[in-house]
């Protein structure tokens, strides 16, 4: 979904940033959306990342069966604020936060609904498959047993993916683990990238200058 603009990415070289350097190249959650995030990733469509629902142009921003589509943060803009020192994301001027949500590696398309079901809540994995109670359509809302509060699991097919953009943004932007570094080191490993992330960080470093150092290069087919 993303090959359309492979030829003017190129055109524009890249650079070759050092391992975990946050960029400089967008500033704010609103452009980065607006400017970035929709025009150049997604403006012929694409799928979404919890329920893998295919979805039309950007001018609608709507799934084949109608539902909205908006942007997630994985990591969530909430705990960036919080880790930078703001009482809350919309009022946050800190230069590093504003960056940091802007960062095109944490960007991904979801339904509204799975986006509201997981709000703030941390990941995390049932004990058992089918466990946990269906939310967003395709997400599953758990209660910690030991009253360490709810938390959200996600289909296996993107739990890599995930770990991955969360890893990036825990160590680019010194942010904290919340607990959750040993799952997501597993998922990362149990769900390695496949070529359509690969190319995805491949296009990410020629927008604003950096790659997520988890993700192997994307090599050109012949």
């Amino acid at each position: 979904m993303l090959r359309s603009i492979f030829f003017s990415l190129c055109l524009l070289g890249a650079m070759a940033p050092a391992a975990f350097a946050g960029q400089s190249a967008i500033l704010g959650f609103e452009f980065a959306r607006e400017s970035w995030f929709w025009p150049l990733f997604y403006d012929i469509g694409g799928e979404t990342l919890y329920c893998g629902y295919a979805f039309g142009i950007r001018e609608q921003r709507t799934t084949v069966d109608g539902f909205r589509v908006v942007v997630e943060h994985a990591y969530p803009a909430a705990w960036i604020a919080e880790a930078r020192g703001c009482r809350s994301e919309i009022r946050c001027s800190d230069e590093v936060f504003q960056y940091a949500v802007a960062d095109l590696h944490n960007l991904w398309p979801v339904i509204s609904s799975a986006r509201s079901a997981r709000g703030e809540l941390v990941f995390g994995e049932g004990s058992g498959g089918g466990t946990g109670r269906l939310t967003g359509r395709c997400l599953r809302r758990h209660e910690d047993a030991s009253g360490g509060g709810a938390f959200i699991e996600p289909r296996d097919a993107v739990k890599g993916d995930l770990a991955r953009s969360i890893l990036y943004m825990m160590e680019t932007y010194d942010l904290p683990a919340r607990g959750l570094e040993n799952l997501l080191r597993r998922w990362h490993d149990e769900d390695p990238p496949d070529e359509t992330e690969r190319w995805r960080n491949f296009v990410i470093e020629r927008l604003q200058g950096t790659r997520n150092p988890y993700i192997g290069p994307w090599v050109a087919p012949p």
